[in-house]
């Protein structure tokens, strides 16, 4: 059995209630692959947001596009961390729950900072770590990651891995209309207790 993490956002939605909160597109690619994966070979798909109890719906959203499992990182000082709490929280979130094949985090942006957060992330989660991948395409059991840029070469990815992806925003979402009974599902909810994190030495 693969096992496969997806560390997914919350954003504003555009017109909406300021509380109302939607998946980002990027984090929608990023399970559209790991779901891809899925349906071809033996895999289990996770989702790990930081979010309050409110916004289980953002974790409802992943499973209407085929995710296994959600967890809400729930707890009020999450949202005050700087960068080395953020990869603290989901690092201690992903070693909690399993051992995970592949970790993907996704934006649309190629930044240093973004990259940078991944490859702490790796170092944290003691995996290997690869940058700037638009796509990971399959051959049998075998997976390789499709970097962004032509000239690069396709890696083939061992277990564990941690990918950064990054999209364009406009392309589009193959499985965006699944139909699940999501709001039967579980959402599942870690506070800083629950993790073990003195979350007080990672605070802006």
């Amino acid at each position: 059995m693969l096992n496969i993490a997806v560390i997914v956002k919350r954003i504003e939605a555009s017109g909406s209630r300021p509380s109302e909160k939607l998946l980002d597109i990027a984090d929608k690619k990023a399970i559209d692959i790991a779901t891809e994966i899925k349906e071809k070979l033996e895999a289990n798909v996770c989702v790990f947001c930081i979010a309050p109890y409110e916004s289980a719906e953002v974790i409802r959203e992943c499973y209407a596009f085929g995710v296994d499992a959600g967890y809400l990182l729930d707890d009020p000082s999450f949202e005050r961390v700087d960068e080395s709490g953020i990869v603290s929280i989901f690092g201690s979130a992903i070693k909690r729950v399993n051992d995970f094949d592949l970790i993907f985090i996704a934006s649309t942006s190629d930044k240093d900072a973004i990259l940078d957060v991944g490859k702490k992330m790796a170092n944290f989660l003691g995996t290997d770590h690869i940058g700037s991948i638009e796509n990971i395409k399959m051959l049998g059991s075998r997976l390789f990651a499709v970097p962004c840029q032509q000239d690069k070469k396709e890696k083939e990815l061992q277990s564990p891995t941690l990918i950064n992806f990054v999209f364009d925003p406009s392309e589009k979402i193959h499985n965006a209309m699944r139909i699940m009974k999501v709001f039967k599902k579980d959402v599942k909810f870690f506070n800083s207790s629950d993790l073990g994190i003195n979350i007080r030495k990672f605070s802006k």
